[in-house]
C-alpha cells in the first residue's frame, strides 16, 4: 500500500467514526447531496507572467452535507470532490478532496463525551511562493500540498455540587502534509482543570495543567509544552471584572542552541480585565509574561440585531501540525449564527490561504482576526481583517501575512441576486527580505432556476506581485455554474 493509499484509508476510518455515531440516535438530521457543473474560461491557465496560455476548464463537483443533532449526538460533515479537466493542458487536470467532519457523542449524561474530527484540504506550502485561492489554478510545481488530518478527543466532566467543576480530556491527532513535506506529525494533548462553581458569584478561581506533545513526523523533531496555570478573577460591579493568572511552564523543543535541544521554563503571569459595557458588548484584555517573552491578549464582541463585530488577538508557542488540525475550510454558520446548509453554493470554494508556510520549527504565533457581519433587508455584508506572524525559535526569522477581504450580496428578487467577493494579501519573510502581494476580485450574479437548481455567472481577476518577480502573474476568468441539490 502506498503512502497516499494509507492516508486515504485513515481518512475513511475517521469518517466512519464521525458519521457512524449519528446512526445510533434519532433526532433532527439533514442529508443534502449536491452536484455542480462548472465551465471556466481563463486567459492564464498556469498563472505565468510570460506567454500565458488560455484554456477551457470543466469542473465536476459532487458533494454531500450531513448535519444533525440527536439525543446525545451532534454531527456536521461537509465533503466535496472536485475534478478539474483542462482542455488544452491535460497535465494540469486533477482531483481534489475537500472534507471537514466534526462529531460529538455524549456517552454518559453530563459526564463522558467523545469528539472525533477529520479534514482534507490543500494548503500553502511556502509563504513566499505562488498562491491562489481557487482550486482550478495550479502549475506543475504548484506551491501547495494536500493536508490530511484526523483525531479524537475523549472528555470527562464532573460537578462537585455548586462548589467545583472538574474536567479532564485528551486529544490525539495525526496530521499529514504529503511525502517529504514539513508541518506534519502526531499530536497528543492532555488537559486537567478545576474551576469554581456557581457558589462563587463575585470571586472566580481555577487551576489547569496542560501538556502538548508533537513528534514532528518523518523529520524527527519533537516538542513538548507543559503549563500549570492558576486563575483568579473578581467582579467589581456589573460592568467590570478583574482577571489574573499565575503559573509555571516547562517547554522542550529543538531551539536556538545549535540543534542540541532547548529547555524554556519559568514563571508566567498575566493581569487584565473584562468590561461588559452593555448586555451585547464585551471587551477582555490582558498583558503578562511567558517563557518566550512578554505577551498580550485581546477579545472583543458586539452584537446588534443587524450588525455583529468580533475581534481577537493572542500569542502562543505553536507547531504547524497544531495549526493545520484546527483549520476549518467550510463555513457552516454565518456571522449571525445561522446555519449554512450549502457551503458550496457557487461550486467553486475559496481555498484556505490565510495560513503561513509549513515549517518543522516551533514558532511564536501572533494572530489578530477581526470580522464584521451586517444584514439588512436584501443586503448582506461580511468583512474580515487577519494578521498572522510566526517567529521561528530556531533562527528568529519571522513570516507574516496581512489579509483584508470580504463579500457583499444583494437580493434583487426572490430568485435573482448579485454581489462581490474580494481578497487582498501581503506576505513578508524577514529572513530573506522579500514579500508577495496578492489581489482577488470577483463580481457575480446568482439565479435560482427551481427548488433544487441554481446557477451562477461570475468574473474573477487575480493579480500577484512577488519580491523577486518569479511568481508574478495576472489572470482573468469567466465562470458559469449549474448547482443541483437532491
Amino acid at each position: 500500500m502506498t503512502a497516499g493509499s494509507r492516508r486515504h484509508a485513515r481518512m475513511v476510518l475517521a469518517g466512519l467514526l464521525t458519521t457512524g455515531a449519528g446512526q445510533a440516535h434519532a433526532g433532527d438530521w439533514l442529508i443534502q447531496p449536491r452536484f455542480s457543473l462548472t465551465e471556466i474560461y481563463t486567459d492564464n491557465a498556469q498563472l505565468e507572467e510570460v506567454n500565458p496560455r488560455s484554456d477551457l476548464i470543466t469542473t465536476l463537483s459532487p458533494g454531500v452535507s450531513l448535519v444533525g443533532t440527536g439525543a446525545r449526538v451532534r454531527l456536521n460533515t461537509q465533503y466535496t470532490a472536485q475534478k478539474q479537466i483542462f482542455k488544452n493542458n491535460d497535465e494540469l487536470s486533477q482531483l481534489t478532496h475537500l472534507l471537514q467532519s466534526n462529531g460529538n457523542v455524549e456517552l454518559v449524561r453530563d459526564q463522558v463525551f467523545v469528539t472525533a474530527f477529520a479534514s482534507m484540504f490543500p494548503t500553502v506550502q511556502n509563504n513566499l511562493g505562488q498562491i491562489s485561492n481557487r482550486n482550478r489554478n495550479a502549475r506543475l510545481n504548484a506551491n501547495r500540498t494536500d493536508v490530511v488530518s484526523y483525531g479524537f478527543s475523549p472528555e470527562f466532566r464532573h460537578q462537585l455540587g455548586n462548589w467545583v467543576s472538574l474536567r479532564a480530556n485528551t486529544n490525539w491527532s495525526d496530521v499529514s502534509t504529503g511525502d517529504n513535506q514539513a508541518g506534519g506529525g502526531q499530536n497528543m494533548d492532555w488537559r486537567f482543570s478545576a474551576d469554581s462553581g456557581k457558589r462563587f458569584a463575585r470571586t472566580n478561581w481555577g487551576s489547569t495543567f496542560s501538556r502538548r506533545e508533537n513528534d514532528g513526523g518523518d523529520f524527527g523533531n519533537q516538542s513538548t509544552f507543559q503549563q500549570w496555570t492558576n486563575r483568579a478573577s473578581y467582579r467589581l460591579n456589573r460592568f467590570v471584572r478583574l482577571n489574573s493568572t499565575l503559573g509555571y511552564e516547562f517547554n522542550e523543543f529543538q531551539g536556538d542552541r545549535g540543534g542540541n535541544g532547548n529547555l524554556r521554563g519559568g514563571l508566567n503571569w498575566s493581569m487584565g480585565a473584562t468590561l461588559n459595557l452593555t448586555p451585547r458588548t464585551s471587551i477582555t484584555g490582558s498583558f503578562g509574561d511567558r517563557a518566550f517573552g512578554s505577551t498580550k491578549s485581546f477579545d472583543f464582541s458586539h452584537r446588534w440585531r443587524r450588525l455583529v463585530i468580533n475581534g481577537r488577538y493572542n500569542e502562543d508557542l505553536r507547531t504547524s501540525a497544531e495549526v493545520l488540525r484546527e483549520q476549518q475550510i467550510f463555513t457552516t454558520v454565518d456571522a449571525f449564527g445561522n446555519p449554512v446548509v450549502d457551503p458550496l453554493g457557487n461550486g467553486d470554494p475559496s481555498l484556505p490561504i490565510d495560513q503561513l508556510g509549513l515549517t518543522n520549527d516551533v514558532f511564536i504565533s501572533r494572530v489578530f482576526v477581526a470580522t464584521i457581519g451586517y444584514q439588512r433587508k436584501q443586503d448582506q455584508f461580511n468583512f474580515r481583517v487577519t494578521r498572522r506572524s510566526q517567529e521561528s525559535t530556531l533562527n528568529s526569522r519571522q513570516e507574516s501575512l496581512m489579509s483584508v477581504g470580504g463579500s457583499w450580496s444583494r437580493a434583487l428578487s426572490n430568485r435573482l441576486s448579485t454581489g462581490l467577493n474580494a481578497d487582498q494579501q501581503t506576505r513578508q519573510n524577514d529572513g530573506v527580505g522579500q514579500g508577495t502581494d496578492f489581489l482577488f476580485l470577483s463580481p457575480f450574479v446568482n439565479y435560482v432556476i427551481g427548488p433544487h437548481v441554481s446557477s451562477r455567472l461570475s468574473y474573477s481577476y487575480m493579480d500577484s506581485v512577488s519580491g523577486d518577480g518569479s511568481e508574478d502573474f495576472t489572470e482573468n476568468a469567466v465562470q458559469g455554474t449549474l448547482s443541483f441539490a437532491f
